[in-house]
């Protein structure tokens, strides 16, 4: 039944109070409706460019630990697109050092968590808990044995159970590396660490970039990358893979990327 008369003209007010009290302020209306409609908004290139640099970093920090954020960058390549596109344009242009280097490290966050990359790497906790003596990546072949050692235990489920996760994780890890590279080039500068980076969750991260993204480059462990796909693979999935014929560097040599991660963060190899 319709209500109507004075009992429903004195409820009308009340029931517009909560507006009014907004309305004195439409723009927080406008957010507070927009939120309730789509409480994790993707951002646009405009939007992130209309920011300073600090407060981009700051927002894309924020939402790239949380994996609602992700799981819609993953669905929204035009999304995916501003993001990536803003972290490379920062860490490799005329920003400031400290925000070129935070960009780097969320460059490489961005292609970890959106690969799988992440859930491995997360499996790596004891890799830093290593006697450093134990660990020597100098010799290509040491490497396979490291590999066929750890890969099968740190490597998801979803990428075991299909060649193109698989392959999309490698990339992950290569592309970090490049952030990783950005990040570990920069250090020494003033200031030397950007507040808010966490250095051993980065040395970690970025040992273990540098070990996949080395192992895939033509020559390193096989001729090429895509034969060193394959043998990764195999190694994976608890096979024996081909013998490595290549020349994998020694990453532990004074004033490379990694090394310079390493010594910030303290860890010594």
């Amino acid at each position: 039944m319709k209500r109507s008369g004075p009992a429903a003209a004195a409820l009308f007010p009340l029931l517009l109070l909560p507006l009014l009290l907004l309305g004195g302020c439409a723009q927080l209306f406008e957010f507070n409706l927009f939120q309730s409609l789509d409480p994790v908004p993707l951002p646009t290139q405009e939007e992130l460019a209309a920011m300073s640099e600090g407060e981009a970093l700051n927002y894309l920090g924020e939402e790239l630990a949380s994996p609602v954020f992700v799981e819609k960058l993953l669905e929204d390549e035009a999304a995916f697109a501003s993001v990536e596109d803003y972290l490379e344009a920062t860490m490799a242009g005329s920003a400031e050092p400290d925000n070129r280097m935070r960009a780097a490290v969320l460059y490489a966050d961005l292609h970890l968590v959106t690969s799988g990359a992440d859930e491995a790497v997360n499996n790596v906790a004891a890799l830093l808990q290593q006697d450093p003596g134990s660990l020597d990546f100098a010799d290509e072949a040491a490497v396979v044995d490291f590999l066929q050692a750890l890969l099968p235990d740190i490597i998801p489920a979803e990428a075991l159970a299909s060649r193109q996760a698989f392959d999309e994780l490698l990339s992950g890890f290569q592309a970090a590396w490049d952030g990783y590279q950005v990040f570990g080039n920069g250090l020494g500068a003033d200031p030397a660490v950007p507040e808010g980076v966490n250095l051993g969750d980065v040395a970690q991260k970025a040992l273990f970039s540098y070990l996949v993204a080395e192992s895939l480059e033509d020559g390193r462990l096989y001729a090429s990358e895509s034969e060193a796909r394959d043998a990764l693979w195999a190694i994976a999935r608890g096979q024996e893979p081909p013998l490595p014929a290549g020349a994998f560097e020694d990453p532990f040599a004074a004033g490379t990327p990694l090394q310079n991660i390493l010594d910030a963060a303290g860890i010594s190899f």
